[in-house]
């Protein structure tokens, strides 16, 4: 009763969400002009624009370092050039697609397995970087709470108090993480699938890491947002929120549900602004990336197949 309940929820909650999505979005830009839209997006100039690129350079940077420590955790020695190419591919395509631990791991598998990782590091690795990725934005939530004590339009209805007990509640989060790390061996079961607890220096490497590159894809949309538009702070809190109610939605990189839950947390700035920020958003972090993604898979799979010169010498290990 309990299992099939479960699964009706899991089918039935992305339904939900996209379709409370779609009508926050309806509501807030059912009167909302292209041209004034267009006019925002041509009033960021060309310093934000190159700001957001760089900041989503950056961001694919410290996932790749994620998929290095993977790597190394699971105990496959892969090339760095590969692991640069792999995740770079692997999160362009789990961005866009969503089902981030399924899609991440078939295209790492396309490309590290040749290099002689097996499924189960390369599913290792997939896991490394999805709970880095948690513990990441439980941190950012904490330390931009501790910052900037609110969460959007709901900060007035709750006490600062309480609000900083919210904050200590999600970063000992990591700290526990920390200790499990030091003191338990063996498996446990996270995100539904056995995972081998790291060392603690690899652990606070996966919080570092999933801090930095959570905080800086946040800032990647307020980059695009006029000077004093918002705090720093304060939009960390509503994109974290956002994202993660996009990563529970399932639906194809949150989008609109992302969307939805920041306007429902900003209902006081600009309609205009905001749905530019979030186009640029689309358009940098994940649109780009994916296409130029796809055309990184296409031409290492058009190089895997190119035959070899009668000449060349045999690519495997010499057989004594």
């Amino acid at each position: 009763m309990i299992e099939t309940a479960r699964r009706w929820t899991s089918r039935l909650l992305p339904i939900v969400l996209l379709g409370l999505a779609g009508w926050v979005l309806w509501r807030e830009f059912r009167n909302l002009s292209p041209a004034v839209v267009m006019a925002e997006i041509q009033a960021w100039g060309a310093w934000r624009i190159a700001a957001a690129s760089a900041l989503t350079i950056f961001s694919f940077g410290l996932l790749a370092a994620m998929d290095w420590m993977g790597l190394l955790w699971a105990g496959a020695k892969v090339p760095l050039r590969v692991v640069l190419l792999g995740a770079f591919c692997a999160n362009a395509f789990a961005h866009a697609v969503g089902f981030s631990l399924l899609t991440g791991s078939a295209v790492r598998a396309r490309l590290y397995n040749p290099h002689g990782a097996s499924l189960m590091q390369i599913a290792q690795t997939s896991l490394f970087a999805g709970v880095s990725f948690g513990l990441g934005i439980v941190t950012l939530a904490g330390l931009s709470l501790l910052v900037s004590p609110s969460i959007g339009s709901f900060g007035a209805d709750l006490s600062p108090g309480l609000i900083r007990w919210l904050a200590m509640l999600l970063l000992a989060t990591p700290v526990v993480y920390i200790a499990a790390c030091l003191w338990l061996r063996g498996q446990v079961t996270l995100l539904g699938r056995l995972y081998s607890l790291p060392p603690p220096g690899y652990a606070l490497a996966q919080i570092a890491l999933g801090l930095v590159d959570n905080a800086v894809t946040a800032m990647v949309i307020w980059v695009l947002l006029p000077t004093g538009f918002v705090g720093a702070a304060a939009f960390a809190n509503t994109y974290v929120v956002g994202a993660i109610v996009g990563v529970i939605s399932h639906v194809p990189g949150g989008a609109g549900v992302f969307e939805g839950v920041v306007l429902t947390l900003l209902p006081n700035l600009s309609r205009p602004t905001l749905a530019a920020a979030f186009v640029g958003f689309r358009l940098i972090y994940y649109i780009a990336p994916l296409v130029l993604a796809g055309a990184l898979l296409v031409r290492s799979g058009l190089k895997a197949r190119k035959p070899l010169p009668a000449n060349a010498p045999p690519s495997g290990p010499v057989q004594g």
